[in-house]
């Protein structure tokens, strides 16, 4: 099938704009039944894009999508580092990243049915930074967070984390402290915590007060 139209955020005029989401046709407009955003060709053909930033963005095909019983809708993401979309179950799931550095695992019981999970894993100095996002951690589930990390001299570790942004104008940025335990796997120093939240982990290093 055609990919119809793509989310992203241009300048053009509304009626431009209308015929790429397939809400109108210029010539000839046929009035025809848009309650499923179907009033479009059959054909798509948007030239490549070169993406220059990271991010994520979503898009659909509203000639294919039926709202109930039929979908053709995404997500594509760029990123420095590792990314995981997987789909969680009723018996958990396992997911590393390639280099063995860093993983989530939802433990059984911890989502309700099927539930899609993204998980973005980049690097910065001191801290392997893990997100979850997209899925829906049920009341009393659980999953297990391991963040690589480094050590500094006279500084304290502590693993903290950052509420999901869900672009509801409601997000928190603030970093809360999250107990954790230190240990080792594949020669790596990391923080495992059981959390029951999704959002962001990282290590961060703090000096030591000097008494």
């Amino acid at each position: 099938y055609p990919l119809c139209a793509l989310a992203v955020s241009d300048e053009r005029p509304v009626s431009t704009q209308s015929t790429w989401v397939a809400t109108t046709r210029l010539a000839p407009h046929d009035y025809g039944n848009m309650e499923e955003l179907d009033d479009a060709g059959t054909g798509f053909n948007m030239a490549p894009q070169k993406v220059t930033q990271q991010g994520c963005w979503n898009y659909l095909c509203t000639r294919n999508n039926n709202f109930s019983n039929r979908a053709q809708k995404g997500k594509f993401c760029v990123t420095a580092g590792d990314v995981g979309d997987v789909l969680v179950g009723s018996g958990g799931l396992e997911w590393w990243d390639t280099d063995g550095r860093n993983a989530v695992t939802f433990w059984p019981g911890s989502v309700s049915g099927m539930d899609n999970a993204y998980i973005n894993v980049m690097s910065s100095d001191g801290s392997d930074v893990v997100e979850v996002s997209d899925v829906s951690i049920i009341e009393g589930g659980t999953m297990t967070v391991t963040v690589t990390y480094s050590t500094q001299p006279l500084h304290s570790s502590q693993l903290v984390w950052q509420e999901e942004n869900l672009g509801d104008g409601n997000w928190d940025p603030t970093w809360h402290s999250v107990p954790y335990r230190a240990t080792k796997v594949n020669g790596n120093k990391v923080a495992v915590s059981d959390v029951h939240e999704t959002g962001t982990y990282k290590v961060i290093n703090e000096p030591d007060d000097a008494r």
